[in-house]
This record gives structure tokens, C-alpha cells and sequence, in this order.
């Protein structure tokens, strides 16, 4: 434990350019969250496509999105524009995020099923060329904004609890629209996806541009002194960098545990929980969103005041993960088709330690990219964001692809609804216990190998200044 209070001034990051920046995150939850959490239930309750189906194209897409990343992060670190390296890219790509959005729900419910699989396709395709046009450089941008250890945990609290409030949001989308149907304000369901994903589409596009236009680039004059180099030179360097790997393996690893179980937990609330009534099963799923949404907010609030000048980053990450694997344990209790809102503590139970766990794996980025500027004399934020981001996706496609395959291998048949079989049912509830569990353990174990201390990204900081001074 250590205090970290002498910040100098121009480590420190202005309230309103916090929120700046973090408003930023609600595009990057709408492009993640947004597309998986919604795809889901809209394409396999709604418009009946397969769950094969459904994971195989999400997984198609996140490859496709993870070709381009290299080349917008590359093309970001060497954008010499006069209005920045990143906040172009950030501006373009929250506009055309806003307009293509809402593009992905409007599919028909009286189209064939190959005809509903190829428009998730293409609408995904032009969703997913803005999304990485916006998101690499936002990523870049949260690495740039101060050198101090603990204003970096800070920084990205604050964004959490924006990130959290858009993940209430798309929670509730799905809900929301069967209530407006059973009002008759719209036509269906599909008619009130629609309208609400237009409203949705308004708003990450204006959150963009408020971060585009209200952040600063506090590297930008140092990165136009940097003499150019091919563009996979920085990720040949990454390549051979174990603590590259280890870093992003601790945050890949908790992360596919829930692309792996998405349908395992959908189906588990709609056709266990609520035996079979979507709506109800929605709304639980609506409910324990806004629940965990709260409890998060008060983490990171708590983060900000307290634990980001107390402790170490990386022990926070270890406590975060135990927590995560007592309270995946719970589920085989949570799950109780005779009291079907117990289902409602289960993110209620993960909530803090997912809260804190994605907080420090943010802020420890811009500490490596300290390690890498003393190694190798060069920033590299956008060709880091991008092979991370590269790495990241090829993973979660391939966990998404996985996903409605894990799901048919339980035994469960979509066209059954609540009538499956006793033992489809308990390999479900198995599985999303001890696929956690075991991803979980592995992070654990990568974050107790991974050396960048406080004490020893101090030391890192301070050798940085004296050599190139301190960035205003």
C-alpha cells in the first residue's frame, strides 16, 4: 500500500477533461457490448436465427474488424493533421458509428433465415470499419492523458462509470421494446428495436464528438519529432515481448469466459429461470443490469477516492479475480427457476470485482507503454491499442464462434423453449460455473508474473522526464 499525492500540475487531468474523454466510452460499449448483447436475443429470440449462426458471424466480423486495427493504429500514430493524430479519426468514426448503429436491427421477421444471416452480415461489416476507425485511436488517446501512476487509474474510473451507464442502457433496449409492444405504441417488437436503436445511434455519435472535439493530445508534438518506420515494425517489437503477452493475456482470459458463455446465460434466464417467457426472462436479465450498474458506479467512485492511491494495481486485479470465482460458485444457487429474481444477484455478485477488474487493466497500459518509450525511445499508443485490440478480437471471435456450439453441446434445442431435458439444463449450469472459474485462474496467474509494480513504474516515470522532460 502507498500514497500517491505529489502529483505536479501537469500530470494532473482537469475534472471536465475526464469527463471528456469518458464519454468516449459509450461508443466503445455500444461497438462491444452493444453488438453482442443485443445480437443475441433480437437474432435468436426475436427473429429466430440460430445461435451457430448468430456467434459464427460475430466471430466473422471481430476478424474482420481485427485486420483493420493494425492499420488505423499505424496510420494514427503518424497522422499529422492540425488537429491531431487521434481526434480526426475519433470524429469521423463516432459519425459514422451513429448512422450505422441502428442500421443492424432492421432486419424482418418475414425474410428467410439466410436472408436475415446475410444483412447481420453486411450491416455488421459497415458497423464494425467505423467502430475500429473510432475505437483504436480512443483507446491511444486514454494512454496519452497523464504520466502519473494513480491519475491513470482515475481517468479510466471515471469512464467505467460512463461505460456502465451505456451498459444500462443496451440492457434495457431489449425489455423496453416488448414493453412498448404489449403497449401498442409500436406495431412489434421489431418496430420498437428500431426506433429505440436510432436514438441509440444519436447518442454514441454525439458522445464521440463531445470527446473529439473537448480532449487534449498531450503527445502530439513529441510524436511529430519521431522519424517514421514501415508500419509492422512496432508489432514485430510487441510480438517478441513476453510482458506484452502477459499483460493482455490477464484481460483476454477474463474476457472470453463471458463471449464463451453469452447463450449459456441468455437461455439459462429465458427458458430455466423464466420458464420460457422472453419478455420476463429480459427483464430479469434489465433488472440485474441496473443493479450491478450501481454497485459498479459505487466501485469506481470508491477507486477514484481511495484504492487508486492505496494499492497496487496489479494486487487489486488478484482480489478481483478471487472474488470473481467465489461468486461464480453462486450461480448454482442464483439459478432457481422457484425464485426466478434471485437470478438478479448473480451480476449483482460480480459487479465490484468486474468493476475494479477492467478499471486497472485499462490503467495498466499506459504503464507498459512507459516500459516500451525507455527501452525503445518511441511512443507507440495506437500501434499498442491496435495489436492489442488485434489479439483481443481474434480471441473473442473465436470464443463468440464457440459460443452456440457450447450451447448445442448442453443438449438444449432452441425450438423447445422451457421443455428441455433435466440434464441440458444442469451441463448449462455447469458450465458457465466452471468456464469462468477456470479463465479466471489463468488471469490470476498471469497477473502474478507480470513485474510493473507502482514502485517500478515510478522509476520508469521519473528516468522518462529526465531524459526527454515532462510532457505539458
Amino acid at each position: 500500500m502507498k500514497n500517491s499525492t505529489n502529483r505536479r500540475p501537469n500530470e494532473r487531468v482537469p475534472t471536465s477533461e475526464k469527463l471528456a474523454y469518458s464519454l468516449g466510452g459509450i461508443g466503445a460499449q455500444f461497438g462491444g457490448w452493444g453488438i453482442g448483447g443485443l445480437a443475441k436475443p433480437v437474432y435468436t429470440l426475436i427473429l429466430g436465427v440460430s445461435p451457430t449462426s448468430v456467434g459464427l458471424v460475430l466471430a466473422i466480423m471481430r476478424i474482420w474488424d481485427a485486420i483493420l486495427d493494425p492499420l488505423i493504429g499505424w496510420t494514427s500514430d503518424r497522422c499529422s493533421s492540425k488537429f491531431g493524430r487521434r481526434k480526426p479519426f475519433i470524429f469521423v468514426g463516432a459519425v459514422l458509428m451513429g448512422i450505422s448503429y441502428p442500421l443492424i436491427w432492421w432486419a424482418s421477421q418475414e425474410w428467410s433465415e439466410d436472408t436475415k444471416v446475410l444483412y447481420f452480415t453486411l450491416s455488421l461489416l459497415i458497423f464494425y470499419t467505423s467502430l475500429t476507425t473510432y475505437l483504436v485511436p480512443y483507446h491511444a488517446l486514454g494512454t496519452e492523458l497523464t504520466p502519473d501512476y494513480a491519475e491513470r487509474t482515475r481517468i479510466m474510473a471515471m469512464r467505467s462509470i460512463v461505460m456502465k451507464s451505456a451498459t444500462f442502457i443496451i440492457q434495457w433496449i431489449v425489455p423496453f421494446a416488448f414493453f412498448l409492444e404489449r403497449e401498442k405504441v409500436f406495431g412489434s417488437v421489431v418496430s420498437s428495436l428500431r426506433s429505440l436503436t436510432v436514438g441509440a445511434g444519436i447518442l454514441l455519435a454525439v458522445a464521440g464528438i463531445l470527446t473529439a472535439v473537448y480532449s487534449r493530445e498531450r503527445y502530439y508534438d513529441l510524436s511529430q519529432k519521431e522519424k517514421a518506420k514501415i508500419p509492422w515494425e512496432a508489432f514485430r517489437i510487441l510480438v517478441k515481448d513476453s510482458l506484452f503477452w502477459r499483460l493482455n493475456g490477464i484481460g483476454i482470459s477474463a474476457m472470453i469466459s463471458g463471449h464463451l458463455t453469452q447463450f449459456l446465460s441468455l437461455y439459462l434466464m429465458v427458458a430455466y429461470v423464466a420458464k420460457g417467457d422472453a419478455a420476463f426472462g429480459t427483464y430479469l436479465i434489465g433488472i440485474g443490469a441496473s443493479v450491478a450498474m450501481a454497485i459498479g458506479i459505487v466501485t469506481n467512485i470508491v477507486t477514484m477516492r481511495y484504492l487508486a492511491d492505496k494499492f497496487d494495481k496489479l494486487l487489486l486485479i488478484k482480489w478481483s479475480l478471487g472474488f470473481l470465482v467465489c461468486a461464480s460458485i453462486l450461480k448454482w444457487f442464483l439459478y432457481n427457476p422457484e425464485h426466478p429474481y434471485l437470478s438478479v444477484l448473480i451480476p449483482a455478485t460480480q459487479a465490484p470485482a468486474q468493476s475494479l477488474f477492467w478499471v486497472m487493466i485499462a490503467a495498466l497500459s499506459p504503464d507498459y507503454l512507459d516500459h516500451h518509450e525507455k527501452v525503445h525511445n518511441k511512443r507507440i499508443e495506437g500501434s499498442f491499442g491496435a495489436f492489442s485490440s488485434w489479439t483481443t478480437k481474434l480471441s473473442s471471435s473465436a470464443a463468440a464462434a464457440l459460443s452456440g456450439y457450447i450451447l448445442v453441446f448442453t443438449g438444449f434445442e432452441i425450438d423447445q423453449a422451457e421443455n428441455q431435458s433435466v440434464s441440458a439444463f444442469v451441463w448449462m449450469r455447469i458450465l458457465i460455473i466452471i468456464i469462468p472459474i477456470g479463465l479466471y485462474s489463468v488471469s490470476w496467474i498471469l497477473a502474478k508474473h507480470y513485474p510493473f509494480t507502482r514502485d517500478k513504474v515510478d522509476s520508469i516515470a521519473k528516468e522518462l522526464t529526465k531524459r526527454r522532460g515532462s510532457i505539458d
